[in-house]
């Protein structure tokens, strides 16, 4: 779990990114994700964080770059490093090989 001021910068940054994209309301977003408004809308108050699939799948909705999102997953595989014991394991626990 992040930390609350963390959570807080992504939820900013998250609405940001969206309404810059050309998706003025959240539903819409929330709808090309394949996911309910409410659920939706929930991260961008920063009162959940999104898994690591629906992040991948935001950055491609969004059309965030690929270095900006091996950056993403990078951070991620690192913080899975830190939890689990071996790197496989964190590997796996993101979703497969490197």
């Amino acid at each position: 779990m992040l930390a609350p001021e963390v959570r807080s910068q992504f939820a900013q940054r998250l609405k940001n990114l969206r309404t810059q994209r050309g998706f003025d309301r959240a539903r819409y977003f929330a709808k090309s994700l394949g996911i309910e408004e409410n659920r939706y809308t929930r991260y961008e108050r920063a009162e959940v964080e999104p898994n690591l699939t629906l992040i991948h799948k935001m950055c491609e909705t969004l059309r965030v770059s690929p270095r900006v999102r091996e950056l993403l997953r990078q951070t991620a595989l690192d913080t899975l490093w830190a939890i689990y014991d071996n790197r496989k394991q964190a590997l796996d626990a993101l979703g497969g090989a490197d």
